[in-house]
């Protein structure tokens, strides 16, 4: 999992990379529970072990890290961005 590339090209306006081949969480929870599977710990779990069929526990620690990083990164910008407001 790496960040996709962005650039600024003005005041709230730039380019973002395109992802190719990449799943989405909400595509994921579509395949692993149907609608409702927003509401469950299972899908992202279950889609993980069937990427990772060794069971190395660096993977899912790698990306338990990273995606609270993006998560907080996010946070961060909004608060920002709220704050400019």
């Amino acid at each position: 999992m790496k960040p996709y590339g962005c650039i600024s090209t003005g005041h709230e306006v730039g380019l973002i990379e395109v992802v190719l081949n990449a799943e989405t969480v909400s595509n994921i929870q579509l395949q692993y529970g149907g609608s409702s599977a927003a509401f469950l710990d299972q899908p992202i779990d279950e889609w993980i072990r069937k990427h990772n069929p060794n069971g190395n526990l660096l993977v899912l620690n790698s990306f338990i890290h990273k995606l609270l990083f993006f998560l907080l990164l996010t946070c961060s910008h909004l608060i920002l961005f709220f704050n400019h407001i």
